[in-house]
């Protein structure tokens, strides 16, 4: 049996405190992967906020040995992202970015990432294409800006590739006030378990909420996971 420890974090939006604490549970949590799942760029205004330029973030997320996966958010879809990209690459990291239609395959686990509501992609366009190329795998995880369902901001394009293609588990973002308007933090979707890791925007010192997906496989070979468990940590 094979164990993938993989760290999710949503809507850091370049915040200093938000960036501390997500290195503080990667050496306590040690996962073997990281998966940023949008927006952790470009701050919105808060009173005495520090944020962090995008070349220090880019600094900042090439000390991890991990690998670190990107999917893009609302906030990632400027010119923003290049330079990001380039302060990256500089620092000799290569930059796992899951724009549309791709998928990371990392160890056993196949991650699919989701682009942002806003550009309004059908993802019958490309997740076709990503299993012919990946085949059932491509199910393990799917990550997504905006949540399939149950949220303002919830994304109907979502919600129908879940139902229609069920992954074993899809990691959102994008919702700041979820868990507290809906009273919690994951639901379902046929036998997809839907999960939402947005913050709570505000000020120091606000505590970050994370998750760690465990996900077991039968070998180091890519596969769909046998089992999985999922810890929020906020």
């Amino acid at each position: 049996m094979q164990t993938t420890r993989i760290l999710t974090v949503s809507d850091i939006h370049s915040r200093v405190y938000l960036y501390h604490q997500l290195s503080s549970r990667v050496r306590s949590l040690n996962p073997d992967v990281i998966v940023v799942a949008s927006d952790w760029l470009d701050a919105e205004p808060l009173p005495d906020d520090k944020v962090f330029s995008i070349p220090a973030a880019a600094l900042f997320f090439s000390q991890f040995t991990q690998p670190v996966v990107f999917v893009p958010g609302n906030h990632e879809i400027n010119e923003g992202i290049l330079e990001f990209e380039k302060c990256l690459l500089e620092r000799g990291k290569k930059f796992n970015f899951l724009a549309t239609g791709c998928a990371a395959t990392l160890g056993p686990c196949t991650i699919v990432g989701f682009p942002p509501s806003d550009l309004e992609i059908h993802p019958e366009t490309w997740l076709p294409k990503l299993y012919i190329k990946h085949g059932e795998k491509m199910g393990s995880l799917w990550i997504s800006h905006n949540p399939p369902i149950e949220s303002p901001w919830a994304c109907p394009l979502i919600e129908e590739a879940v139902k229609k293609w069920q992954p074993k588990l899809l990691v959102s973002g994008m919702d700041h006030c979820n868990p507290i308007r809906t009273g919690k933090w994951k639901t379902q979707i046929g036998e997809t378990v839907c999960i939402n890791t947005g913050q709570i925007l505000v000020p120091e010192p606000g505590v970050l909420r994370c998750c760690l997906i465990e996900m077991d496989f039968l070998s180091n070979e890519p596969s769909l996971p046998v089992a999985f468990r999922v810890t929020l940590y906020d």
